[in-house]
């Protein structure tokens, strides 16, 4: 009698022990989910090498939020784990937050980075992390096309860079003379008029991006070139990524 009370008591634990043995490995198949989410995100995030629109962007990030749900609905249906499916949700979001912020505000920007040339007299301006998220959004959508990374895919030989925009004539290194090309762009002598072939806010009618652009649009976009070189250094204009 003795020894069948401990047989069973013997088969209980062993049936106990199994049945924790199967949560700890549902437990554990359930991180394999919020890691794939998150390699997956990385993979969207990085693209093909090019800049998408804000619309692009946002589209991207709504299917994401879709295929999250989407692998936590099928969480709960296959592996019957609901106790540990709030606790996914919450790793997951974790995860994902600095894949959803903006670039400019994942790392805090110096005053002193933040701080360019305001005119041709010598005077400075210091822009806010907002501006800069402004200008960087702007530029994304109106610019990048053919100023990715502070390139010109048009003219290679005129970047975006201090050096090139400071021997424009005129020089074209501050924010009001950048701010002014935008209104009348000129060819790098200062010449000849490229109201017609480059965008500008004189022919919005030719450039249709042009018309959404407002003049705070506008010192934000060129604030945000001119505050590159201070953040990611030789990389802006190089030709290399600087992301």
């Amino acid at each position: 009698m003795l020894n069948r009370e401990l047989l069973c008591r013997k088969v209980d634990l062993e049936d106990n022990s199994v049945i924790i043995s199967r949560d700890n490995y549902r437990l554990s198949r359930l991180w394999v989910y919020p890691t794939f989410v998150i390699l997956l995100v990385k993979r969207l995030q990085r693209g093909n090498g090019t800049e998408c629109s804000e619309e692009s962007q946002s589209l991207r990030k709504i299917g994401i939020l879709h295929f999250a749900i989407a692998m936590f609905r099928m969480i709960v249906a296959k592996l019957g784990c609901t106790r540990h499916f709030f606790g996914g949700v919450v790793l997951t979001l974790i995860l994902l937050c600095p894949f959803f912020a903006s670039p400019a505000i994942a790392v805090e920007i110096s005053k002193a980075n933040r701080t360019i040339p305001l005119n041709a007299s010598g005077d400075a301006i210091t822009l806010t992390e907002q501006q800069l998220i402004g200008g960087q959004r702007k530029f994304n959508g109106s610019c990048a096309q053919c100023h990715l990374d502070g390139i010109t895919k048009t003219n290679p030989d005129i970047s975006l860079g201090p050096q090139v925009l400071a021997l424009a004539t005129p020089p074209r290194s501050n924010l009001e003379a950048l701010v002014d090309y935008l209104h009348n762009p000129t060819t790098y002598d200062g010449v000849a008029s490229l109201e017609e072939l480059h965008p500008s806010m004189a022919r919005a009618d030719l450039f249709p991006k042009m018309k959404n652009l407002t003049e705070d649009d506008l010192r934000n976009i060129v604030g945000y070139i001119l505050v590159q070189p201070n953040i990611i250094g030789d990389k802006w204009a190089s030709g290399k990524s600087g992301r």
